[in-house]
């Protein structure tokens, strides 16, 4: 019985459809590298170039970065709600201020971050590789045209592209934390202010 609360206090704190999305794109990812580049030439992970990975190695180390990431996510999340069911957020100072009190809440958003970019990041990576593998290989469907623009600005920008493609994850996972945490405050009753029951 302690096993399933436990499994039931963490699905609320993280949905199952949300590590369903995660582990589809995670996929995706992996189906769509191997789509575009089946011999890796193309790869664009530095990781993957730098230590000259295989599949094999690319299919264990992926996995386990992905339980990882959902580890810290729940780890995340968990401290977040604690630290707010236990220290009331203050209304007058401003939202990231109020981040910034505690440094195990900023660690742990960190956590969350952490897990949201890479959850991002999979699905432009998957569309991207789509998108490479009808250029490659000279595939003619309704995205071909999509496909030769998306190739064209990206041999443009050259190896600015991906760090900027990153920059937009890394920004778009900070502001879905500054979401989220502003969701989680309303959730409990600010200092000096009781909970109305209706």
């Amino acid at each position: 019985m302690k096993i399933l609360h436990h499994i039931k206090a963490g699905s609320r704190l993280v949905p199952v459809s949300l590590i369903l999305v995660y582990i589809l794109f995670v996929s995706l990812d992996l189906f769509t590298t191997y789509l575009a580049s089946p011999d890796l030439k193309y790869e664009g992970n530095w990781i993957v170039r730098y230590f000259n990975l295989g599949w094999t190695q690319i299919l264990i180390l992926v996995p386990v970065n992905s339980l990882l990431e959902i580890l810290l996510l729940y780890l995340g999340l968990s401290f977040t709600h604690y630290y707010y069911l236990n220290n009331r957020a203050g209304s007058g100072s401003g939202l990231i201020r109020r981040i910034f009190k505690n440094k195990k809440l900023v660690f742990s958003l960190i956590a969350i971050g952490y897990f949201y970019n890479h959850l991002f990041f999979s699905v432009y990576i998957t569309f991207s590789n789509y998108l490479s593998h009808l250029y490659i290989n000279k595939i003619e469907n309704i995205f071909s045209g999509i496909s030769d623009y998306y190739i064209g600005i990206e041999i443009m920008c050259g190896k600015l592209f991906f760090p900027a493609v990153h920059l937009l994850t890394i920004t778009a996972s900070i502001f879905y934390i500054l979401f989220m945490v502003k969701r989680i405050e309303r959730n409990y009753p600010f200092e000096g202010h009781s909970i109305v029951i209706q």
